[in-house]
């Protein structure tokens, strides 16, 4: 990311090319780093550099951290050189979740095979980067790093062999509850937890311009206590739904809410509602309750999944 074009009208830059007998404005960098990969060794340290570092010569000793793809961990190990894989394929955790889903990072291979047997020793480990010009809050740094971190440390720590999405998805469930209580703002919409199965439907003719409650009957999937998480995910129409509220009512008595503002169209935002139910009665009716309205239009429907403990 330096701007080389520049060193060429340096008569500095180009007086050093000339006197250290180099060729271009690459190995003037090669030449730079080398330089100060001999002052770090002598101190007891180690250069890393991202794979930029590679333009002009690589210096002896330092590591290369692969962002631009996982051709250059490749190159860079079959040199005999320590690499952090950190493609922005994977592992930039500033990019959206519809470009780097969490179960997309779960699957990630860090070790590449046409890395050499014999140098695949070389690949240190992986690293999520989120960069943090963009990111206005620490609510969005959560949600931007959780749960995907989650995934990572499953590709970090665990062999290939041994990683396995239904198992991870299931043992997220509880890893979830543990964000929750530590206050973690993580994105509750993410995917490779199952929502689910489809129960209810909306329908434009169940959607005003302002806020009114829909009902659906859920009796038949209440089965024991614990946590049910619903989903209300948009399907058709040209206009998406606000969501202030969902609740679970037993026997018409409201047991459980969940208060957040959602939005469910083309985009989604916090669009699952999670409700605890603290004991089940035998023969008890139990429905699902949502404030919602029309966003601009009330054409709008859509699918509602509830995800059972």
């Amino acid at each position: 990311e330096v701007p080389k074009q520049r060193w060429r009208a340096c008569e500095k830059c180009q007086a050093r090319i000339k006197a250290e007998g180099l060729h271009d404005k690459h190995e003037l960098q090669s030449a730079f780093l080398k330089h100060f990969d001999t002052f770090l060794q002598q101190r007891g340290r180690t250069m890393i550099g991202w794979d930029e570092i590679m333009d002009g010569g690589l210096a002896q000793n330092a590591v290369v951290q692969a962002w631009r793809g996982l051709d250059w961990a490749i190159k860079a190990a079959n040199m005999g050189h320590d690499v952090i894989v950190s493609p922005t394929s994977d592992c930039y955790f500033d990019y959206g979740y519809d470009a780097i889903s969490t179960m997309k990072v779960f699957f990630f291979e860090p070790i590449p095979e046409k890395v050499k047997p014999d140098k695949i020793h070389h690949i240190q480990g992986v690293e999520g980067n989120l960069w943090g010009e963009r990111i206005p809050n620490t609510e969005r740094l959560d949600y931007q790093g959780f749960p995907r971190l989650c995934a990572l440390a499953e590709v970090a720590w665990s062999p290939k062999e041994a990683r396995d999405g239904d198992e991870f998805a299931s043992r997220m469930r509880s890893q979830l509850e543990r964000l929750e209580h530590l206050g973690v703002h993580y994105n509750r919409d993410e995917s490779f937890v199952s929502r689910g199965n489809v129960i209810a439907q909306w329908e434009p003719s169940q959607i005003g311009s302002k806020f009114q409650t829909v009902e659906w009957d859920i009796s038949t999937s209440v089965r024991k206590a614990g946590r049910y998480n619903a989903t209300l995910v948009y399907s058709a129409g040209d206009y998406a739904i606000d969501i202030e509220w969902v609740a679970l009512l037993e026997n018409g008595v409201e047991v459980a809410r969940d208060t957040h503002k959602g939005f469910s169209g083309y985009n989604k935002d916090n669009i699952t509602y999670s409700m605890d139910l603290p004991a089940i009665k035998t023969k008890a009716t139990y429905t699902l309750r949502a404030s919602i309205k029309g966003n601009g239009g009330t054409d709008s429907a859509g699918d509602v999944f509830l995800l059972t403990p």
